[in-house]
């Protein structure tokens, strides 16, 4: 380990990069060389990390938390907004379009803008996403199918604040929410035996 830097990624002239502050990274776990990031500047890059410059650009998305994940050549993107918070990309495309992901809001209040997405990683069946709004956060079952809006098999709303932060445990089996309560929400996603 040399513990030096490896690649500087400020983009091209024909590819630039971020033109604000970046909130959220991920490695693909297929391709070590892939890497995404976004934040305030409304973009998602991909970057290829042998030619350190972009590889393609996902337009739109407004990450302003840790709400960037990929499973295979799906990116998911959570975005602190009121309309389209949650969407998937095919990273196979060139030039991606979102499939959005519809969050109904029947609160009566503001809708949710997210601060956080993740993808189950052991399956990539699952996807969670929490933010602020109306302090909630669900689960999602995306069966394989990214096409077909996904099921909602669980929820938590009217959080007394923002839910910050989510993540599944490494079988896939449990989901964990936490926000600015102080409290960390661990959920049994399967029926315990």
């Amino acid at each position: 380990m040399t513990k030096k830097p490896k690649a500087k990624l400020d983009g091209t002239i024909n590819a630039p990069g971020h033109t604000n502050r970046i909130f959220s990274m991920k490695f693909s776990k297929t391709d070590p060389n892939i890497l995404a990031s976004g934040g305030w500047d409304k973009s998602v890059i991909i970057w290829d990390l042998v030619a350190q410059e972009p590889k393609s650009k996902c337009i739109g998305p407004y990450i302003c938390g840790d709400s960037i994940d990929i499973f295979g050549n799906i990116l998911v993107t959570g975005s602190w907004r009121t309309e389209n918070q949650l969407e998937m990309w095919d990273l196979r495309e060139q030039k991606p379009n979102p499939i959005g992901i519809k969050w109904e809001n029947d609160l009566g209040v503001s809708p949710v803008k997210l601060y956080a997405s993740q993808i189950s990683q052991h399956n990539g069946r699952f996807l969670l996403a929490g933010g602020s709004g109306t302090n909630e956060a669900r689960l999602y079952d995306l069966m394989q199918d990214t096409k077909v809006t996904p099921t909602v098999l669980a929820y938590m709303k009217g959080l007394s604040k923002a839910c910050y932060t989510v993540d599944f445990s490494n079988q896939g089996d449990m989901c964990a929410i936490s926000g600015g309560d102080g409290l960390i929400r661990i959920i049994d996603i399967f029926k315990r035996e």
